[in-house]
């Protein structure tokens, strides 16, 4: 949908404050669903895997851990990642989308069979233990229900009732929790148990999610379409590169870090970017919410709140991400000292520079939902393989010269340079101005400098000082240019009315 056609259905649209208010909560409790959701996992397994690694050894837990992200991989690459296709579309247009539901299955149940392969392919040629390769047969079987899984939650996100797929998770995560910590505490300690229990749960959430779907929008959802599967084919390549390629941009690091500098490097660099891993959860899940919402303002043609929520969503980025970030810098030799050990001392400058990639790696994720709302997602596509070939030169070049010191520098020239080649996209779409994108960047990259340059002379609370002044001045500035810029309103108070949610849930 073009851009001269958004602006001229969208800056005509009244505005009635209650309903303004209803969306923006019900967008707030989808954000606050997907956060908790995304937390759950991390947060269980962390009790299942102490249990593996203490009573089944180190060998067992790294079969486990092997298959676990094996499966996780397939699972993601089966749908070829179309599921943002269905939210986006069912967020847009309402009832007629849910066409594309049943062919999103369809999708992921062929893309099973395919991975299944691959996952047992892998498995059985990179272990010598035939329990791996059973184990593997085993897990595998999860990707059919997974197929279901995915779809619904793609739709309840649309929907915006992310808390059902929540309270799912929390179900199916506690019971398979339950279950393998029972097996492993009644002397089962070998992989094939656990991946049974794995491929199981999935099922068990599967069933319970269709259930859910067919008693919330019963005979709503359309038969299958061959037509439908065809138009998602064709918006397969795309979809399946903006999914493939951030995992290669994102994770090259730790694979040519592994190949140039060895395991210590490696284990300082993973030290570091476990932490900042962490901290990337919450802009990923807000903005996965709000892609839901920008997905709607071009919907219902309400450009003037699409390009206003686009404006607001880069700027609080900036504003929310630079103190987490300077207090990490700050706070990075307790903070890593208290987890690993005085070992890791060596990772804190690691730490320190991955922190300013907090707000350029998140302000490539608003940019890019932004684009895909917009149905550039082909544009989007090429951008990030571009990313790719300009930082694979920059991660070799560093990694082999300062090892994990330049891996953490390469990490933050890459989101840099895909940022800055999305803004360009996003400049020529005519939705953000320049100096709204510049205003959201140029914080970061002020104390960025700051902080390199003082440290090398000052002392930590003159560098500390220096740069959270040079943060709250250049933050200050931020806000009075986007005062001055747009009208004031509240980031929860966007939606024009001319969409309607489906209200079915």
């Amino acid at each position: 949908m073009t851009s001269p056609l958004l602006e001229s259905a969208g800056d005509q649209q009244p505005r009635d404050s209650s309903l303004l208010q209803s969306d923006g909560a019900s967008t707030r409790r989808n954000a606050a669903a997907l956060l908790a959701a995304r937390l759950i996992v991390p947060a269980l397994s962390v009790f299942l895997v102490t249990a593996i690694a203490r009573l089944g050894g180190a060998g067992s837990l790294g079969q486990y851990s092997f298959l676990v992200t094996l499966f996780v991989l397939a699972e993601n690459l089966k749908s070829c990642g179309l599921n943002s296709y269905l939210t986006r579309e069912v967020a847009r247009e309402g009832n007629s989308a849910l066409v594309y539901y049943p062919s999103l299955i369809r999708f992921g149940l062929v893309g099973a069979v395919v991975m299944a392969l691959v996952l047992v392919a892998v498995a059985a040629t990179t272990s010598k233990s035939e329990e791996m390769t059973t184990a593997a047969i085993f897990i595998s079987l999860g990707l059919f229900p997974s197929a279901f899984c995915i779809a619904g939650d793609a739709l309840f996100l649309a929907l915006e009732k992310s808390q059902i797929s929540m309270y799912i998770t929390l179900g199916e995560n506690s019971i398979r929790l339950l279950a393998s910590l029972g097996m492993v505490v009644a002397g089962y300690r070998t992989v094939v148990p656990l991946a049974i229990i794995y491929a199981a749960s999935r099922g068990l959430a599967a069933v319970t999610q269709q259930l859910v779907i067919r008693r919330r929008l019963g005979s709503l959802i359309p038969p299958y379409s061959s037509d439908a599967t065809r138009t998602m084919r064709g918006h397969a390549l795309p979809f399946l590169t903006l999914f493939v390629a951030p995992l290669l941009l994102f994770k090259m690091d730790v694979v040519l870090l592994g190949a140039f500098a060895g395991d210590y490097q490696l284990g300082l660099y993973s030290a570091a970017m476990r932490l900042i891993a962490v901290y990337l959860i919450v802009p990923d899940g807000i903005m996965t919410a709000l892609f839901v919402l920008l997905s709607k303002y071009v919907g219902s043609g309400a450009w003037s709140d699409f390009k206003l929520l686009a404006a607001r969503t880069t700027h609080y980025l900036s504003l929310g991400l630079l103190p987490v970030t300077l207090a990490t810098c700050f706070l990075a030799p307790f903070v890593l000292r208290i987890l690993f050990g005085s070992k890791f001392d060596s990772a804190v400058p690691l730490l320190q520079v991955l922190a300013f990639a907090l707000t350029p790696y998140a302000m490539c994720g608003a940019l890019g939902d932004t684009l895909i709302a917009l149905e550039k997602q082909g544009q989007l596509a090429i951008v990030v393989i571009v990313s790719i070939a300009l930082s694979a030169l920059v991660y070799v070049a560093l990694i082999h010269s300062y090892a994990a010191q330049g891996a953490s520098w390469a990490f933050l020239i890459s989101t840099m340079i895909l940022v800055i080649l999305t803004a360009r996209q996003i400049l020529k779409s005519g939705i953000l101005p320049l100096r709204s994108i510049v205003a959201a960047i140029l914080p970061n990259l002020l104390c960025l400098v700051v902080f390199e340059y003082s440290r090398r002379w000052g002392s930590p609370l003159t560098v500390a000082l220096l740069t959270c002044a040079t943060g709250l001045a250049a933050l200050g500035a931020a806000e009075i240019q986007r005062r001055l810029s747009v009208e004031r309103s509240d980031l929860h108070l966007m939606p024009g009315t001319g969409y309607r949610n489906l209200g079915i849930l």
